[in-house]
């Protein structure tokens, strides 16, 4: 066997690789809805310390001030909707996060008990953040693969 033959078997290049087919699933992400990407980039690059914005009580507040429709569930606002009603509040330290269907404590809950288990169990940091995706088709097949990552 041959260094090329076995560097080839290190590489996992089936589409069970999150970083070649990306897919949402549960509380193991959330969407950052800031549009400063650059500015984030750079900061956290840099080291620079990030809080996440309050989302949940802005769009309850919102929900109960501007709702028309009663029966309409605060969990399930667009991003886009939930950008509008945070963007205002955000500070250059924070970051506007949103999981559509769950409560952000819930969702940060969670990342937070993966992120000690990999640690613990592995050793290894499993929390990142992606800027931006590239989406491919392969053999008829649409796939999303993340661009950049930066460990958090």
């Amino acid at each position: 066997m041959n260094l090329v033959d076995i560097s080839n078997q290190l590489l996992d290049l089936g589409k069970r690789n999150r970083l070649l087919n990306y897919k949402e699933t549960g509380l193991k992400s959330v969407d950052i809805l800031n549009k400063n990407y650059k500015d984030i980039y750079l900061g956290l690059t840099s080291s620079k310390e990030y809080a996440f914005l309050e989302v949940d009580s802005l769009v309850e507040r919102y929900h109960k001030t501007f709702s028309v429709d009663e029966n309409e569930n605060v969990l399930e606002y667009s991003k886009l909707k939930v950008y509008d009603i945070t963007k205002e509040a955000c500070k250059p330290n924070q970051i506007i996060a949103y999981k559509k269907g769950y409560k952000l404590e819930k969702v940060l809950k969670a990342l937070l008990k993966e992120y000690n288990f990999s640690i613990k169990e592995k050793g290894i940091n499993s929390i990142f953040i992606t800027f931006g995706f590239v989406n491919y088709k392969e053999d008829n097949q649409d796939y999303k693969a993340p661009l950049l990552l930066i460990p958090v």
